[in-house]
């Protein structure tokens, strides 16, 4: 996306809880922590990237 002007700037990262538990039970497969620590990555390497949550 960096690298290709034609690509908008755009993540959609959706989460079903901010609930760790909860995010097991409903089998998931990830965690807050892990998907806190994708949203940094996106924002650390795509500068002037629009990050949209739908919890």
């Amino acid at each position: 996306m960096k690298k290709h002007d034609n690509i908008c700037k755009y993540i959609h990262l959706p989460a079903q809880s901010g609930n760790t538990r909860i995010l097991d039970l409903m089998n998931r497969g990830y965690s807050r922590d892990w998907y806190l620590e994708k949203l940094k990555e996106f924002v650390k390497f795509l500068v002037m990237t629009v990050v949209f949550h739908q919890i």
